[in-house]
């Protein structure tokens, strides 16, 4: 569906999730989530589920090819007599210069499906997952290459978004990446032009909504972020114009 721009398949996976689970173990202090663990003994399959920290939610790796690269990540979550179970991480086996954004993205989600009343509308969903894919992405990457490639599949995503929505009355899943998308990539550039000490202070109020402690409304209420005025204030066409997009 996109253009896949700025993918170099330069790392192994294995160590591009290292690397990102300790940027984030330096970052946050992350609760523990109810995982399903399958292990295939000859010709069965035990299934064990107990609480652990997010970075043992095993990891399936897929084979993915450069259309399925920002899409074919995700993960897996089990409903289950009210409790939310996390079975798995897809990510793509051959590591890229992307990996440590998306395994950082579907991190965040555990925090957040498994913290009740953190969210209050569902078009929400997305926006703190982007926002650390975002944050992750250009304070790893001393060139940028990931952080560009993040941004335009971004605003790439907002112009389909828009498409979908005006062709068809109902697209759930469109609804929530634009409004996800724009939210995140206004508050992305707050934290992309603020000082130090604003940085932290975000970083700061994120682990206050992993805590329980605010909503992701809350938090985008302190920087006065809503999606009616992102759509009114540019930020986003003029940060890419700036940045040569």
């Amino acid at each position: 569906m996109f253009y896949q721009p700025g993918v170099i398949y330069t790392r192994s996976l294995s160590r591009a999730i290292k690397q990102s689970k300790k940027y984030l173990e330096e970052r946050f202090r992350f609760h523990q989530v109810l995982i399903h663990y399958q292990k295939n003994i000859l010709f069965l399959t035990r299934h064990s589920i107990g609480f652990d920290n997010p970075f043992a939610i095993p990891i399936n790796k897929l084979d993915l090819d450069n259309d399925d690269i920002f899409t074919g990540t995700g993960l897996e979550i089990q409903e289950v007599n009210d409790l939310i179970l996390f079975s798995g991480i897809n990510m793509g086996k051959k590591g890229t210069n992307l990996t440590g954004s998306q395994y950082v993205h579907e991190i965040t989600h555990t925090q957040l499906e498994s913290m009740p009343g953190v969210l209050e509308l569902y078009n929400h969903n997305e926006v703190l997952s982007i926002l650390i894919e975002l944050i992750y992405a250009f304070e790893t990457d001393t060139k940028l290459h990931a952080l560009k490639a993040f941004e335009e599949y971004r605003a790439l995503e907002i112009v389909d978004g828009i498409e979908r929505i005006n062709d068809k009355e109902k697209d759930i899943d469109a609804s929530i990446y634009l409004t996800s998308d724009i939210i995140a990539l206004n508050l992305f550039i707050l934290y992309y032009n603020s000082s130090n000490n604003i940085k932290r202070e975000m970083i700061q109020n994120i682990q206050k909504v992993f805590d329980g402690l605010i909503t992701v409304e809350e938090f985008m209420g302190i920087y006065d972020i809503t999606f009616t005025n992102c759509l009114t204030n540019g930020n986003i066409e003029k940060h890419l114009k700036r940045q040569g997009r």
